[in-house]
């Protein structure tokens, strides 16, 4: 009877303790604040920002700041750019992807996708967004979503 009723309390510390373990996750954003990086559009220097797991809520204006840089990384979790990004019509993606993950573009107020962009491990991408109504002043940001995924770009 006692080694029936210590089974079962140790079953309940073991599930207790896988629960905890599959409930968890990390993410995290490599982030080098205070660093330049040149800008290929305009050769301004812009600051590099880490990436988020919200909706960024500050504007990057790339026709006036230059090119933006990303990076970060992150096990099971989507990732934003800090900014929304504007001053363009037609915007350039640079993106080099360590994991497999999609890239998608979105305008911030109407949440309508531009484009979508499906990376495979260890590979480059380059393309041009435009689209359906983008103006000069319309909000867009970058989501980077996959499992374990890792990246660095541009947008200008």
């Amino acid at each position: 009877m006692k080694f029936i009723g210590k089974s079962k309390a140790i079953a309940v510390t073991i599930l207790s303790g896988a629960v905890l373990l599959t409930s968890s996750s990390a993410v995290f954003a490599s982030s080098q604040t205070e660093v330049q990086a040149k800008s290929v559009v305009s050769e301004k220097a812009s600051v590099i920002s880490p990436n988020s797991v919200v909706l960024p809520t500050a504007v990057w204006d790339v026709a006036t700041k230059g090119g933006y840089y990303f990076s970060g990384w992150s096990n099971t979790q989507t990732l934003y750019t800090e900014y929304r990004i504007t001053g363009k019509t037609t915007y350039h993606l640079h993106v080099y992807a360590a994991k497999a993950m999609t890239v998608k573009v979105k305008d911030i107020n109407t949440g309508y996708t531009y484009s979508t962009k499906s990376m495979t491990t260890n590979s480059f991408a380059d393309w041009d967004v435009l689209g359906n109504g983008m103006t000069a002043s319309s909000q867009v940001y970058v989501s980077f979503s996959g499992t374990n995924i890792d990246f660095n770009g541009t947008i200008d």
